[in-house]
């Protein structure tokens, strides 16, 4: 009885062996790993040649970390993911290339993010569309206008790294 319990778990784990191998063909797997300073963004090189550019703000367990803990990023053996040792952060290289940027639950909190900045930048623009307050000196107003097209700004850029993430492209 013994022999067969043996022969069936060889058995399992060879197919198990066999459809990781298979698995291991068909997924992105990253080749190089690094941080661009000038860019702030995790560049990965996958094996097939595509590069995965990604602001480390948006993937879970990187947000709000030094440039220096960012850049220490490591690929596990196989190429499947990423790993910062100092943040305690592990990243899929297959979920990264479809823009899942970490678990469910922070995935919600980005969409949410998402959400909020779009009504802000249009509480911006309606500012921006309003007519200027009466009475009010014209370099106050001029200064007004600038800072709020400075926000509006910062917040399109957010918008705009959101949405070449989402959908590939600029919209």
């Amino acid at each position: 009885m013994g022999n067969s319990i043996n022969k069936e778990l060889a058995r399992s784990y060879a197919r198990a062996t066999k459809a990781g191998e298979a698995r291991l063909t068909t997924q992105p797997l990253a080749a190089r790993a690094h941080y661009d300073v000038r860019k702030a963004l995790l560049v990965v090189q996958l094996t097939n040649g595509v590069i995965l550019m990604l602001p480390p703000k948006l993937l879970q367990g990187l947000k709000g970390a030094t440039a220096a803990q960012i850049a220490n990023v490591e690929i596990t053996p196989l190429g499947t993911g990423l790993h910062w040792e100092a943040l305690d952060a592990d990243l899929g290289v297959a979920e990264l290339a479809v823009g899942i940027f970490g678990s469910k639950h922070w995935m919600s909190e980005l969409a949410r993010q998402y959400l909020e900045i779009q009504a802000q930048a249009k509480r911006f623009r309606e500012a921006l569309a309003a007519p200027e307050p009466e009475g009010l000196h014209p370099k106050a107003a001029k200064a007004l206008r600038d800072g709020l097209r400075s926000q509006l700004d910062d917040l399109e850029t957010e918008l705009g790294e959101y949405e070449v993430l989402h959908h590939g492209e600029r919209p």
